[in-house]
C-alpha cells in the first residue's frame, strides 16, 4: 500500500464531506473524536512536523479542526454560489423516509431514516385502533392508509385516510377521509397511484367482492366473488386484490376456485367497470401470490406454488398476451420487486436477495444477510433512486413463535454489509414503503 497516496485520499474525503452535510460544532465534535480514535491524522502530523511533534495530541487537534473550519468555510462560499445560481433542474434520485406498520404491539405506522431515526406517525399504545396498509405519494408529499377499530377482522366499519406529510416525516393534517362498512380482510386494501380511489375485496358475508370507491363515497361493484350471480349457491371463487397498474386504469386480481381454491388464476379488471379478462389461467393445484406491475404497465411479476410438488418460481409475463417472458425456479420466493426504472427485478430465494435484469439475465444472489446472527430476507423493496433495496429479515427460516424480526437496507450489487433501519422485534414489520424527498 502507497500510504500516502492512500492516506490522502480517504482523509480528504472525509473532511470534506462533514464540512458539507454539518455545523461547524458538529464537524469540530467530529474531528476531535476522529483525533483520538484513529492513527490516520497521526500519520499526517508526523510527516509534517517530524516523529516527536507530530505525536503530540493538541499539535493534531489543531492541524485538523484547522483543516475543517477552512473546509466549512469553503463550502459555506459554496452554498452561497449555488443559492446565488439555482439549476431550476430537478434533483434526482433522492432517498427519503421509510415507512411500515409493526404487529409486535398495536398496528401502528412509523417512518424511519435510512440511518435508523423512527418515529411514530399514526396511532397511539392502547387506542384500540389499527393502522396500516400505507403508502406514499408519487411526488412525496402524501401518505395514504387504512385504519379500523381493532380488531379489524370484525369491525363494522373502517377508514380510508390521505395526509399530507412533510420532509420532516412528520403528519401536517388529513387532505381526505373516507369511512366504508367493514369488516376488512386479511389483504390490504390498494390505493390507486393518484391516491382518489381504493379498491378492496369485501367480507365473505357481503359476497366477497372486487370493490372500488372514490373519495367522494362513491362505489362501484367491479367483480363478483363467492357467487358467480345472486341466486347461486355455493362458491364460485374467492378473490384476493394484488396491484393497481401505474396508469390507474387496470387492477389485477388473483381469483381462485376448485377444491379447496388451490386453482388459482391471475386477472385484469379495468377499474371502469369494463369487462375483466383473465391473463394467466387458473391450473389445479397452483396457487398464485405476490403479484407486482411493471413500472411502465407492460408486465406484471408474481411466484408460483405447485401444491403436490411444493415447487416455486418467480414469473413474468406480458400484460397485452399473457405469454412468459421469464420464469425462474426459486426456494420460498417473495413476489419480485421491480427497480423504478423497471429494468431489473428483486426476489427472495430461500432466504437470500436475489437480483437480475427483468430479462433474467445477469442474475446475482447477494451474500447471505449476517448480523449478531444471520439474518434470512423475507421480502424485499427498492429505494426510488435504484442504488437500495430495503428488506425484512427474521433470524430463522420458520416463522414461528420466538423468531425475531428486523428491517435493513442492502446495496443490490451485494457491496459492503447491511445498514440495520429498525431494531430486531417479535412481530413482523409489513407494509413497507420508500419516499421519494419531496420537491
Amino acid at each position: 500500500m502507497n500510504a500516502p497516496r492512500d492516506l490522502d485520499r480517504p482523509l480528504a474525503n472525509w473532511l470534506r464531506s462533514q464540512a458539507t452535510s454539518a455545523g461547524s460544532e458538529r464537524v469540530l465534535a467530529s474531528t476531535l473524536a476522529r483525533v483520538a480514535t484513529t492513527g490516520q491524522e497521526r500519520y499526517v502530523t508526523q510527516r509534517l512536523f517530524g516523529d516527536r511533534l507530530g505525536r503530540s495530541r493538541t499539535l493534531r487537534v489543531a492541524l485538523v479542526a484547522a483543516t475543517a473550519a477552512l473546509l466549512v468555510a469553503g463550502s459555506v462560499a459554496i452554498v452561497g454560489s449555488l443559492l446565488r445560481h439555482q439549476d431550476p433542474r430537478p434533483v434526482e434520485g433522492r432517498n427519503g423516509w421509510i415507512t411500515y406498520s409493526t404487529s409486535a404491539a398495536s398496528h401502528d405506522i412509523y417512518v424511519v431514516s435510512e440511518a435508523g431515526l423512527s418515529s411514530r406517525v399514526v396511532g397511539a399504545d392502547g387506542d384500540g385502533i389499527d393502522q396500516g396498509c400505507q403508502a406514499f405519494g408519487r411526488d412525496g408529499r402524501t401518505l395514504a392508509y387504512v385504519e379500523a377499530p381493532f380488531p379489524s377482522d370484525t369491525a363494522a366499519s373502517w377508514s380510508a385516510v390521505v395526509a399530507e406529510i412533510d420532509a420532516n416525516g412528520r403528519l401536517t393534517g388529513e387532505l381526505a377521509r373516507l369511512t366504508l362498512p367493514g369488516p376488512l380482510q386479511a389483504s390490504c386494501p390498494r390505493w390507486s397511484p393518484d391516491f382518489t380511489r381504493i379498491a378492496w375485496v369485501t367480507s365473505p358475508n357481503d359476497d366477497g367482492g372486487l370493490e372500488l370507491a372514490a373519495l367522494d363515497g362513491t362505489r362501484t361493484l367491479l367483480m363478483r366473488g363467492l357467487h358467480s350471480a345472486p341466486d347461486t349457491p355455493g362458491p364460485d371463487a374467492a378473490l384476493e386484490l394484488a396491484a393497481w397498474s401505474p396508469d390507474g386504469r387496470s387492477l389485477a386480481v388473483i381469483r381462485s376456485s376448485g377444491a379447496n381454491f388451490q386453482m388459482s388464476a391471475l386477472w385484469i379488471v379495468p377499474a371502469d367497470g369494463s369487462p375483466a379478462r383473465e391473463l394467466v389461467a387458473g391450473m389445479p393445484e397452483r396457487l398464485i401470490g405476490g403479484v407486482s406491475w411493471s413500472p411502465d404497465g407492460s408486465r406484471i411479476g408474481f411466484r408460483t406454488i405447485a401444491v403436490p410438488t411444493d415447487t416455486k418460481a418467480v414469473l413474468i409475463v406480458d400484460v397485452g398476451t399473457g405469454e412468459p417472458l421469464f420464469e425462474q425456479a426459486a426456494g420460498n420466493p417473495s413476489g419480485p420487486a421491480w427497480s423504478p426504472d423497471g429494468t431489473r427485478i428483486a426476489y427472495v430465494s430461500d432466504g437470500q436477495v436475489v437480483v437480475s435484469a427483468s430479462d433474467g439475465s445477469g442474475r446475482r444472489v447477494l451474500p447471505q444477510l449476517v448480523l449478531d446472527v444471520p439474518a434470512f430476507a423475507g421480502g424485499v423493496t427498492w429505494a426510488p433512486d435504484g442504488t437500495r433495496l430495503v428488506v425484512t429479515a427474521s433470524d430463522a427460516t420458520f416463522v414461528d413463535r420466538g423468531v425475531h424480526f428486523t428491517v435493513l437496507s442492502v446495496d443490490p450489487a451485494g457491496i459492503g454489509p447491511p445498514r440495520v433501519i429498525a431494531p430486531w422485534q417479535l412481530g413482523f414489520y409489513t407494509d413497507l414503503d420508500w419516499q421519494e424527498v419531496p420537491r
